[in-house]
């Protein structure tokens, strides 16, 4: 909502990244977070999440990731 008790609507588009990029395999689990992973595997303090979507631009939904999916995680 803005000032003047209007909603306000956005769209996120994400533009995958290059798949053909060096990564390694991680295999999600229940519980996993995205920016728990990218903190754990890209560094810092996992507000680089969205690196990790980009990589694996099959997942529509970043909430909705079933335990055993194979994510790609960025090596370089």
């Amino acid at each position: 909502w803005d000032g003047r008790n209007r909603q306000i609507t956005f769209s996120v588009f994400r533009v995958p990244g290059p798949t053909s990029a060096p990564y390694r395999k991680y295999i999600w689990k229940q519980f996993d977070r995205w920016d728990l992973l990218a903190s754990t595997y890209l560094g810092g303090d996992g507000s680089n999440w969205h690196l990790l979507l980009d990589m694996n631009p099959e997942i529509q939904d970043p909430h909705m990731v079933d335990p055993g999916t194979v994510v790609r995680i960025p090596t370089a």
